[in-house]
């Protein structure tokens, strides 16, 4: 889950630098466990296990509905659970139970029935910066679907993996997703990242560096899931 540190490119430009970078390989498929997506449609396809970091609480205007950041949501062992990093509640003092998913189908919102926090919460910037929320729930119940949390295969992987060969991030940032209180309605437009893996500041950590430069505020793209592509064989 991104945290923070200024990646970000978007758009056709650093698709146009991957046909570049990866050559004869963009008609390449990838397995992403359940499905074999083309690399050219990677960004599409991870999409759907993002989404905005939304806040409902009571006295946040009419909407009553605020953001911050962006969220990742994952499945594990039959449990399903949204990602976020920890700063996005924190500096704007929100309740754990006011983060809300979304099924965008019936334009409905709901929250959680758990948050799980790590074991140290510190102040520095080597502190854990993330929360996990579950909706595993409202899931079974079936007023989420099941097929837009990514599957996290049960069985971890403990040994090393070959370098990655290209990242890719998709997130919403606050540039291009506010709220219009004014007509009650929030348009939503993802941005995707692609970049290489880079030495980590941090020990334990991962990191990457975006493949172009920079040009848009990434401010709102804390929480979005970041996926790796590897070659086997």
């Amino acid at each position: 889950v991104y945290s923070g540190e200024r990646p970000v490119c978007g758009g056709a430009g650093c698709l146009r630098d991957m046909k570049t970078i990866i050559g004869s390989r963009i008609d390449t498929s990838i397995d992403t466990g359940s499905l074999l997506v083309p690399i050219n449609s990677l960004s599409h396809y991870i999409q759907r296990f993002s989404d905005p970091g939304l806040y409902h609480a009571h006295g946040l205007k009419e909407y009553q509905l605020s953001k911050s950041g962006s969220l990742a949501r994952v499945a594990h062992k039959g449990r399903y659970f949204a990602l976020t990093s920890h700063h996005q509640s924190k500096l704007a003092d929100y309740d754990y139970d006011e983060l809300v998913v979304t099924n965008r189908e019936r334009s409905r919102y709901y929250s959680g029935h758990r948050a799980v926090f790590p074991i140290e919460v510190g102040e520095n910037e080597y502190s854990f910066d993330c929360l996990v929320y579950e909706f595993t729930d409202l899931v079974r119940s079936g007023r989420i679907p099941s097929d837009v949390w990514y599957q996290i295969p049960e069985e971890s992987r403990g040994y090393s993996t070959p370098k990655p060969i290209i990242i890719c991030t998709v997130g919403y940032p606050s540039y291009r997703n506010h709220i219009d209180y004014e007509s009650s309605s929030y348009p939503i437009g993802p941005n995707a990242v692609w970049g290489f893996e880079k030495e980590p500041r941090i020990v334990g950590r991962l990191s990457f560096s975006p493949i172009s430069p920079i040009d848009f505020e990434p401010s709102g793209m804390s929480g979005s899931p970041v996926f790796a592509v590897r070659m086997e064989g």
